[in-house]
């Protein structure tokens, strides 16, 4: 899962805030280390669900942020977002 900024320029290098989704569904996310979480902002949403042989189990629909439609925004302080729909 990559948190990518909605405003952000085209050529922006890494690095983004990103996680590992748990079993349980919850995450935390990294930006330069070990869960230390994301700037403060809106976030277009990217997840990659690798199934058997590699394959993405969400077929793509989520995978680039030109096509994800899920977004989250990050506050000051600890957040707690709402789960993300997949479908």
């Amino acid at each position: 899962m990559f948190f990518v900024p909605v405003n952000e320029p085209a050529d922006q290098p890494d690095p983004r805030p990103r996680a590992q989704v748990e079993p349980d569904g919850k995450f935390a996310l990294s930006m330069y280390g070990d869960r230390d979480g994301a700037p403060v902002g809106e976030y277009i949403v990217t997840v990659l669900w690798e199934g058997d042989g590699g394959l993405d189990k969400l077929k793509g629909q989520y995978s680039a942020a030109a096509k994800s439609k899920l977004r989250a925004v990050v506050k000051e302080g600890n957040n707690e977002l709402p789960p993300f729909r997949l479908n």
